[in-house]
């Protein structure tokens, strides 16, 4: 669960992003992140917490460009996570998804960012 649904402070597309980075996480690890706490609410909690990666990512000896893919759908604060247009240029994606289609992938209301960033993601 993000980050900002735990706090209840606001739902939308942002969230997705984090779902994104779990499941990959859970295709990769065949755990769910944030497995070593012991109860749901102890994984909450430092979920909103904790500016960590979820456990595994830097023992998995994965490469640079599913790193930086992890890392940038894991980014706590909604306001800095990329939207679904940036996340499928990453450079993770590049080459399995064509790029003329990419866009007929995204709903055009996806389109519309309405949040700001303030810092650069990475």
């Amino acid at each position: 669960m993000a980050p900002e649904m735990i706090q209840q402070s606001g739902y939308g597309r942002h969230c997705d992003i984090w779902s994104i980075g779990c499941t990959v996480y859970e295709m990769l690890t065949g755990k769910y992140p944030f497995h070593e706490y012991k109860t749901q609410y102890e994984a909450m909690y430092n979920i909103v917490k904790s500016e960590n990666p979820p456990s595994l990512i830097k023992d998995l000896h994965l490469s640079e460009k599913a790193l930086n893919f992890l890392s940038i759908c894991f980014i706590r604060d909604f306001r800095y996570r990329p939207n679904v247009v940036e996340l499928l240029n990453t450079d993770f994606l590049d080459g399995h998804i064509n790029l003329e289609k990419k866009i007929d992938l995204v709903e055009p209301s996806i389109l519309d960012i309405s949040v700001t960033r303030k810092k650069p993601m990475g």
